[in-house]
């Protein structure tokens, strides 16, 4: 298709380069054009063609309005239905708050024009001038799903999901993808696995599925038939981008009531090959279950059972730079054999640090999610509690 843009001169070229991108993943999922992803280092003055929007300069009444054209070529070597287009366009509409008016059907090229509304100190655009961000992406973890809107040791789950995906889609359009690292359910319910599906089928950013111990794998694949998997059908798989190669794990080891983790030889002989792949590039790895003890008796008895044959395993990677895990309720940072783990809250229930602070197996400390920001020489995990979050004016 011909497709182009051109990056203005102004003090937010940045910002309007992440909107680039955003526009451009959205196309790339809802009507599966191959386009390049990802972020783009460009110098400070520059212009090319790239991505599926026309960036123009910015309405000289306010400084914060910048005027978007989606040209989408109907006519081009690939049949796009009208039905596509539009719901892609009112995705994009939803996710970056954009006026979305209605399509011109008449035309060669269905245009549209798109404008931002708000403004940059009310944080549409994250970015300052001149910042190059190379990849951003959520961390999710433990949502504990039960059949819509029951409740579960104090809160309703689907309730809480919604809460941090409306936060991610108006704080964060410019991530690249969302992942959400185990315990999708809490009893393994087909209602529970459905009520995700519901909402992941219209959310705009890309979402890959762990799973762990409160889960069950077939019927899990029942309801996501379509969620990537091994040749052995484990849920696992590897995603890559220009920032490097991203593996999934699955540590759910079969048996009803069983929740220490397992990686038998099959899922750890998919690592050992994925890592020797990897070579030099950056390698990120995601999995439920850590394989270490924190210090909480409550989760370390059921850890990661294979943690010296996952150690061994991980030899294979030359280039290991974060491993993202969940499983413990808390957030965490841990160094294991000189690697980096972080973990996160669940988005429904803790654990406590000390099991004799609180009268109860669980307590209300708040949920959250992860920020991950991915540059040259820099990993930065923000932990967001969303909930948590009023104004405080300086006295």
């Amino acid at each position: 298709p011909a497709i182009s843009c051109t990056l203005f001169e102004g003090p937010h070229w940045a910002n309007c380069l992440q909107q680039l991108n955003r526009l451009t993943q959205l196309l790339r999922i809802y009507i599966n054009v191959p386009l390049r992803g990802g972020y783009v280092r460009v110098p400070r003055h520059w212009s090319s063609s790239y991505g599926p929007v026309r960036l123009t300069e910015p309405d000289t009444r306010n400084s914060n309005m910048i005027n978007v054209r989606l040209l989408v070529d109907i006519n081009g070597p690939k049949a796009w239905s009208q039905e596509a287009i539009e719901k892609t366009t009112r995705e994009a509409g939803r996710v970056l708050s954009l006026s979305v008016p209605r399509l011109d059907k008449r035309a060669h090229e269905t245009v549209c024009k798109l404008q931002i509304i708000g403004s940059i100190a009310d944080g549409l655009f994250p970015m300052e001038a001149g910042e190059l961000l190379q990849m951003k992406f959520v961390h999710i973890t433990d949502t504990h799903l039960v059949d819509e809107g029951r409740l579960l040791n104090g809160g309703v789950p689907t309730a809480r999901l919604d809460a941090c995906l409306d936060d991610i889609s108006r704080w964060h359009p410019d991530a690249e993808f969302c992942v959400i690292s185990g315990d999708l359910a809490e009893f393994s319910e087909v209602e529970a696995y459905q009520a995700l599906k519901v909402r992941l089928a219209v959310y705009p950013l890309p979402c890959f599925l762990l799973i762990g111990n409160h889960d069950d794998r077939a019927v899990f694949q029942s309801v996501f038939p379509d969620h990537p998997k091994d040749m052995n059908e484990f849920v696992q798989h590897r995603f890559e981008t220009e920032q490097g190669v991203f593996l999934f794990l699955d540590t759910s080891k079969n048996g009803r009531d069983v929740h220490e983790g397992q990686l038998c030889s099959y899922r750890l002989d998919w690592l050992k090959q994925q890592l020797t792949e990897a070579g030099d590039k950056p390698t990120y790895l995601f999995l439920h279950h850590p394989p270490f003890e924190i210090g909480i008796p409550y989760v370390d008895d059921i850890r990661l059972v294979e943690a010296e044959a996952f150690a061994e395993a991980l030899q294979h990677g030359r280039d290991i730079r974060h491993v993202f895990y969940g499983h413990v309720h808390r957030m965490t940072y841990v160094n294991w054999r000189g690697i980096p783990f972080t973990s996160l809250p669940s988005l429904n229930h803790q654990i406590p640090l000390n099991a004799a602070s609180v009268d109860a197996e669980f307590c209300d400390e708040p949920p959250a999610y992860g920020v991950v920001r991915i540059e040259d020489d820099q990993l930065t995990v923000h932990f967001n509690t969303f909930l948590h979050r009023n104004p405080l004016h300086q006295t």
